[in-house]
C-alpha cells in the first residue's frame, strides 16, 4: 500500500473461535512470494497461538462442517492453490471473511485475491519492507481510518470500533486483520464508482496495474474472470 491508503481492517461480529492444529506453521518459500514480505511465518508466533488455544489436535476429516457455503468456497479455492498450507488458519480465515464481508456488503472472494496478491500467498504473518502487515498488509493510516469511521457513528463501524483498535495491537491476527481490511476496502469503495479505483485506492494509486494483479490472483483462486 502506498500515500494515504496503506493499510486495511476489520472485527469478529460473531465471536467464532476457530480450531487450528497443534503443527508449527511452515514456512513459506521466498520463491512462492508475489511481493516480498520478510520470513513469514515465525516460530515464536506459531508457539503463541498454540498457548492461546489456536492449536488443537487435529481438524475433523469433514473440513466444511460448520461453514456457511460461502467460507466452504473460500477455504476449497485456499486449499486448491496451496494444499500444504496450516489448515487451522485456512478454516478461520474463511469464515472470518465470509462474516466481515456479509456485514460490510463487500466481496469475500474478491478480498481473498487481494491477500493472496498483499500478503504474497495468504499468510497472516507477512510483512513489508515498509511495515505492512497481516493478510491485508495493513497499516497505522488504514487502521486509524477505520477508527475514525467508527468514531463518527457510521454503520456498520461504530460496532467493531474494538476489533479496529485491537488490530493496532497486533495485525497478524487474522480475526481482526480479516474486519479491518474489509473495513477498509468498504471505504474506498464508497470514495470510487469502480472495482478497479477501489483497488487501486486500497493498494497504491501510483501503481496502475495494481487491479490487474489482484483480478489475475481471483482468477487463480477461483478459475474464473472477476464478474
Amino acid at each position: 500500500m502506498g500515500g494515504f491508503n496503506v493499510g486495511r481492517q476489520i472485527s469478529d461480529y460473531f465471536g467464532w473461535t476457530s480450531p487450528a492444529t497443534t503443527k508449527a506453521r511452515k514456512q513459506v518459500p521466498a520463491s512462492a512470494a508475489k511481493k516480498p514480505v520478510a520470513s513469514a511465518r515465525p516460530q515464536d508466533r506459531a508457539q503463541v497461538r498454540a498457548q492461546q488455544g489456536r492449536a488443537t489436535a487435529s481438524l475433523s476429516l469433514n473440513k466444511s462442517q460448520g461453514m456457511t457455503s460461502g467460507a466452504q468456497e473460500l477455504y476449497a479455492a485456499m486449499k486448491r492453490v496451496d494444499a500444504d498450507a496450516n489448515d487451522g488458519e485456512r478454516r478461520e480465515i474463511a469464515v472470518e471473511l465470509d462474516a466481515a464481508a456479509k456485514t460490510f456488503g463487500m466481496d469475500a472472494k474478491l478480498m481473498l485475491a487481494v491477500y493472496k496478491h498483499e500478503s504474497g500467498g495468504i499468510d497472516p504473518d507477512a510483512r513489508s519492507h515498509t511495515g505492512a502487515k497481516g493478510l491485508g498488509q495493513l497499516t497505522g493510516i488504514a487502521i486509524d481510518e477505520t477508527i475514525r469511521y467508527a468514531d463518527l457513528g457510521r454503520k456498520p463501524f461504530k460496532a467493531h470500533k474494538d476489533t479496529f483498535k485491537a488490530t493496532k495491537r497486533d495485525r497478524s491476527d487474522i480475526k481482526n486483520n480479516v474486519w479491518t481490511s474489509v473495513a477498509y476496502m468498504k471505504i474506498m469503495d464508497q470514495r470510487t464508482n469502480t472495482t478497479g479505483g477501489m483497488l487501486k485506492l486500497y493498494g497504491d494509486p501510483n501503481v496502475k496495474t495494481y487491479d490487474r494483479k489482484v483480478l489475475a490472483e481471483y482468477q487463480n483462486l477461483f478459475g474464473k474472470s472477476y464478474r
